[in-house]
């Protein structure tokens, strides 16, 4: 849509310039009149002004009303570029603020950072910026244009220049004529590599000159139709948005729904969560028993306070700590040749995507890495990983055996029949990992063992687990469908 509003900014300047957004009015007059009115101003000025070869029928880009008269740049305006900084030259005079072509963009200033050098007093008149000057950009973006509406004067470098008008007319009109130019590329730059716009070239350009009194129609013209432009630019961008955002909303709306139950329906043959919270507790006492899981500390219970939404009544609170037995990874040293190899696939967050399944790794380390640096046991296929640094709650499932780094952590759900388990917390985990006090700041935000060990669980019975995972892969490859169909409208 930003392609459309600009071609049809540049349809509307075109029409403007041919004369076919205003209308031509006898009591206007004929711009031939005005150029002898320039003339005469030239002459009374006094100054010596380089010669500027009439319009040629070559030179004029396409036809123009009668009344309307095909001139140059340097028919119009007095002219002259700003001064050169020298540190070994400038150093007399007053010093002053200047700008350069940095602090200059379409028809606006920057004034961040604005530079000082010395000015003798005779240079002031030359080098100086008074209010209704047009500046154009010499370097960088050559042609760029601005007009000066400022009542402070400010001294200019070398890289801009400025015009001044002979005789008065609508300075505007000169903007978006500039605009046109440079946008339609009709202004071109010299040079090989870095291009410029040189007084020659700027003085030789040909354009068409309107009676004044059109002049100032045309720009109320103009200046009405890109107001019109930019409110349905703005309007695209809204839209442009929205449909880059309603899948995401959507599909976070609908986990928000999945973890308070309000996605399936609850069955009486599901039975308890709390029955599946005995039976991870009896789990877990056995695999600490047998050496497989580390003991931890008792974990706080829960209270009212730290709850942060209803669940159904069959449903449980619980920790992730107390359901299942997770690891971080490590990163052998980078310095170290010998930990970095071809035998173990080592994952970091750059290797997860989003909700996806890892089957490769961008990097992997020595099986001597391994043996040394690694207190971990491998990761094996069909292992649930997730971020909790930076990313912080990104999942992925692995398809092959591997460790990773330690911003990630490899879960294991204490009890797991068919990975049920395992995907319920790869579809919650995203969102459960954001929730609370830093949920807005999630980038640049750090869980730790304690952070991760506290963090609240919506616990359902298995069987709804697994409807609810079922639920949710249908509806997000329908809302998958549906985005696109939206973004390629």
């Amino acid at each position: 849509m930003s392609n459309i509003c600009n071609n049809l900014r540049l349809a509307i300047l075109q029409s403007a310039f041919q004369g076919k957004l205003t209308k031509q009015l006898p009591e206007d007059g004929k711009a031939k009149d005005l150029f002898e009115k320039v003339k005469q101003a030239q002459k009374e000025s006094g100054k010596k002004l380089k010669e500027v070869l009439p319009v040629g029928d070559d030179d004029q880009l396409f036809a123009i009303p009668d009344s309307w008269y095909w001139v140059r740049i340097g028919d119009i305006f007095d002219h002259n570029t700003g001064k050169t900084k020298n540190a070994a030259q400038n150093t007399t005079g007053e010093s002053r603020k200047y700008i350069t072509t940095s602090n200059m963009y379409w028809n606006y200033f920057d004034f961040s950072k604005v530079g000082k050098m010395n000015f003798k007093e005779e240079e002031l008149e030359k080098y100086t910026v008074k209010k209704g000057d047009i500046l154009v950009c010499e370097g960088g973006d050559f042609g760029r244009t601005a007009i000066w509406n400022y009542d402070e004067e400010v001294c200019f470098q070398n890289h801009i220049h400025r015009l001044r008008f002979f005789y008065p007319m609508n300075t505007t009109f000169f903007y978006w004529l500039f605009f046109f130019y440079k946008n339609a590329n009709l202004i071109k730059g010299k040079g090989i590599g870095i291009q410029g716009l040189s007084s020659n070239a700027l003085h030789d350009i040909a354009f068409p000159l309107p009676p004044l009194a059109e002049q100032e129609r045309i720009v109320r013209k103009i200046d009405e139709l890109m107001v019109r432009v930019a409110d349905l630019e703005q309007s695209a961008d809204a839209l442009a948005s929205l449909k880059k955002a309603f899948p995401d909303d959507i599909k976070v709306s609908l986990l928000q729904a999945a973890m308070q139950g309000k996605l399936t329906k609850q069955l009486p043959e599901d039975g308890n969560a709390e029955d599946l919270l005995e039976e991870i507790k009896v789990e877990k006492e056995k695999l600490i028993a047998e050496g497989k899981i580390k003991k931890q500390k008792p974990l706080a219970p829960i209270t009212d306070d730290e709850i942060p939404f209803s669940i159904p009544e069959n449903w449980q609170w619980v920790r992730f700590g107390g359901i299942v037995d997770f690891n971080m990874g490590k990163t052998p040293p980078r310095a170290d040749a010998s930990c970095w190899g071809k035998d173990i696939p080592w994952i970091s967050i750059a290797d997860m995507p989003e909700n996806g399944i890892i089957s490769t790794t961008k990097e992997k380390i020595s099986q001597k890495a391994f043996d040394e640096k690694f207190k971990s046991k491998i990761c094996t296929k069909g292992t649930l990983i997730m971020s909790f640094k930076l990313t912080v709650g990104r999942c992925s499932i692995l398809d092959i055996d591997a460790v990773h780094n330690e911003a990630i952590i490899s879960i294991e759900p204490i009890i797991d029949s068919n990975h049920i388990f395992r995907d319920y917390l790869a579809a919650m985990l995203p969102l459960l990992t954001n929730y609370g006090e830093s949920k807005d700041a999630i980038k640049g935000r750090t869980l730790n063992s304690n952070s991760l060990n506290n963090l609240l669980i919506p616990l359902p019975p298995l069987a709804e687990q697994k409807r609810i995972v079922e639920r949710l892969n249908a509806l997000m490859q329908n809302i998958n469908v549906v985005g696109d169909l939206i973004a390629s409208e």
